[in-house]
């Protein structure tokens, strides 16, 4: 990138930068991406069978809350 003017700094991250991606070993980075990518997926996997759970137990409660409304309006009337 041309830049009209460049402090010292900024040349020595660019140097830094560039012997970073130079010493990675691209097999090395993809095994540690592809480890990261499963521990998303597998987190996300379980998040979501939480969410479905707690759904389920939503609804659950729900139907016996209405059970326990309509025996109650039942005895009411009596």
């Amino acid at each position: 990138m041309p830049v009209a003017y460049r402090s010292g700094q900024q040349q020595l991250m660019e140097v830094n930068s560039d012997t970073m991606n130079s010493e990675v070993d691209v097999n090395i980075l993809i095994n540690h991406y592809h480890k990261k990518l499963s521990t998303l997926v597998n987190q996300n996997i379980l998040l979501e069978a939480k969410i479905e759970s707690m759904t389920k137990d939503y609804m659950d409660l729900q139907k016996n809350l209405l059970e326990l409304e309509e025996e109650a309006k039942k005895k009411e009337k009596k």
